[in-house]
């Protein structure tokens, strides 16, 4: 049997295929031993003496095809060839491998083996894919399914399935590479054209791009796996915990460890995310450890009990839930006093509260006092309540209320009574009242107090005329001698009215 027919024999048997001549190889690196080469596997008979009845022969690893009658085997993009030299030096020159002066006892043999599932199919029109791999998510030791199906196959040609790391070979047809074999495994009616593979307790490893192709397709179809490992715990957030007063600034950091992919940090004041510059965001020295800084330059009274809260999300929410941290503040700020009611008009006799609402924190503590006077020995200072009891005249006036807890400065407020009340008339004279007969001028005032103020006026007995106040006589004679009645009158009260008897004393009769 000549070369031509033994190779021809060989690959027959290996790929139930025709033989494959007048080509060579176009890439070949390392100079002995095993060699490996990433292009179409095509072999060349030499007509050199040296190689006349070498059995020279190429077995192509994964992922190759022939094409009807060019006789040219073409591979897959991850196809390998291994060539074995048993003896002899070879070297490149161009794009032919030769043999260096082999002695004429050298016995140099070839040999290519089969590393990988071998896939020689023949290329068809009409094949296509019904259903592509979609990219997926799947938790760490979970199962997960990437779904292919090719329709139009003919039943000698083999779906291949390349993947993580570095679109290593994992299947052909139902046969799994043995380095995946074990979790790998090919699911699906093969004679439908569906070839789905299931990865069984998903590992870090698994995680990458993943490709489903046949030969007879010049497309591929790829979808990216990623494997979710869910945090240990909540974010810590890192700090000055303590009180802090207004005005004063604040720093927090939060820090998350662990998980993959990475969390995303986000801070939020209540439900509404805070706005961050770019350098907030932090690698930590450790693996796999993410921070993110918070930076509050001034404190107001408004963030006191303000939840502080850290989010850390994978991105994944149906596998895994966001983890928070909640931190609240304590921020102490001095008082402030707000008093209800203002102010307030009551009758006399009537009684009321006011109240000193005081925000402060810490609590403070509640004092009340009548501007210029000593409070009403009937008013009941119960803390923030301020009780008086049957007001009277006397107790209008302003009322303050101080708040202190500490911090500086004081918290005030005030409150305005007005009291009403009926008219009084104050005893500024007698019942009777002498005058001196032949006086040029007399007058007589009437004071009285009430409010509303009063109007004050004077009235003689018997009579419905009324004169102004003061009560003015002129000239002083027997004329003007009798009764006269200061009347004192305010809106919404009776009037009021005192008596004096007017006596001219003086000239006989």
């Amino acid at each position: 049997m000549n070369k031509d027919d033994a190779i021809a024999q060989w690959v027959s048997i290996v790929t139930n295929a025709d033989k494959s001549h007048q080509d060579e190889p176009t890439d070949l690196w390392g100079t002995q031993g095993v060699r490996r080469i990433d292009h179409p596997c095509r072999t060349r008979w030499w007509s050199d003496s040296t190689y006349a009845n070498t059995p020279v022969s190429c077995r192509i690893w994964a992922g190759a095809s022939q094409t009807s009658g060019a006789s040219v085997y073409k591979l897959g993009p991850l196809s390998r060839l291994l060539w074995r030299v048993s003896r002899g030096n070879f070297w490149r020159t161009g794009t032919t491998v030769r043999r260096n002066m082999p002695a004429a006892t050298d016995s140099v043999v070839w040999a290519v083996f089969l590393v990988l599932a071998l896939s020689v199919v023949l290329k068809v029109d009409g094949a296509s894919y019904r259903e592509r791999p979609k990219s997926a998510d799947v938790l760490k030791g979970d199962t997960v399914t990437l779904h292919c199906t090719i329709d139009g196959l003919p039943p000698s040609e083999m779906v291949q399935w390349y993947g993580p790391p570095d679109m290593r070979h994992i299947s052909s047809g139902n046969v799994i590479a043995k380095r995946f074999k074990g979790r790998y495994r090919i699911l699906g009616d093969t004679s439908r054209g569906e070839h789905n593979l299931q990865i069984l307790r998903a590992a870090n490893s698994d995680e990458g791009e993943y490709r489903c192709s046949t030969l007879s397709l010049d497309e591929t179809a790829d979808a990216t796996l990623t494997v979710v490992v869910p945090l240990s715990g909540p974010p810590d957030i890192i700090g000055d915990t303590a009180p802090r007063k207004a005005g004063q600034g604040l720093m927090l950091t939060c820090t998350s460890v662990g998980g993959r992919p990475p969390p995303r940090l986000t801070w939020y004041n209540g439900t509404r995310p805070y706005k961050l510059p770019d350098d907030a965001f932090k690698e930590g020295i450790n693996k796999g450890e993410v921070m993110l800084n918070l930076v509050i330059p001034y404190l107001t009274k408004w963030d006191n009990g303000a939840n502080l809260s850290c989010k850390a999300d994978q991105g994944f929410p149906s596998l895994v839930k966001p983890r928070t941290a909640v931190k609240v503040l304590n921020v102490r700020y001095p008082p402030t006093v707000t008093v209800t009611p203002k102010s307030s008009r009551v009758m006399e006799g009537e009684s009321l509260n006011v109240t000193c609402h005081v925000d402060s924190n810490p609590p403070a503590d509640v004092d009340w006092r009548k501007v210029g006077h000593a409070l009403p020995f009937r008013v009941d200072n119960r803390g923030q309540v301020l009780h008086l009891d049957r007001v009277s005249s006397s107790d209008a006036g302003i009322y303050q209320c101080i708040a202190e807890n500490g911090i500086p400065p004081d918290g005030y407020g005030t409150f305005t009574l007005e009291v009403l009340f009926t008219p009084r008339i104050r005893q500024t004279f007698d019942t009777k009242v002498s005058v001196l007969y032949g006086q040029d001028g007399f007058s007589l005032e009437c004071v009285a107090e009430g409010n509303p103020r009063p109007q004050v006026r004077w009235r003689r007995q018997n009579t419905e005329l009324y004169m102004g106040n003061p009560l003015v006589l002129s000239p002083v004679n027997y004329d003007v001698e009798g009764k006269y009645a200061c009347v004192a009158s305010s809106p919404g009260f009776a009037s009021v009215d005192k008596e004096t008897f007017i006596d001219v004393v003086g000239k006989g009769m």
